[in-house]
């Protein structure tokens, strides 16, 4: 279980590395994969670090409602399985 949390606070230490760009990048690339959880893991992340620490304001996170997306609920069974991002009515 040490070993887990040591990846994960080495993957955050990471992410929190990239530019800003980057950090928008991986948002949007994680909408249009339909990977909603990786969107909210690093939407928190980005969100609970300070701006100055790597954080980006909640401005600049990419928000699936603007991209035309709606989250579908129905998608799948259990909690393991991802959530997708549907297109929504124009």
């Amino acid at each position: 279980m040490k070993k887990e949390k040591n990846k994960d606070a080495h993957f955050k230490e990471w992410l929190l590395g990239c530019s800003k760009e980057h950090k928008i990048f991986l948002m949007e690339q994680a909408i249009r994969d339909n990977n909603v959880g990786a969107y909210f893991a690093m939407t928190k992340v980005f969100l609970e670090t300070p701006i100055a620490q790597g954080g980006v304001p909640s401005s600049d996170i990419p928000n699936p409602a603007d991209k035309g997306l709606r989250i579908d609920y129905n998608s799948g069974g259990g909690l393991d399985q991802r959530v997708a991002f549907k297109k929504g009515k124009e």
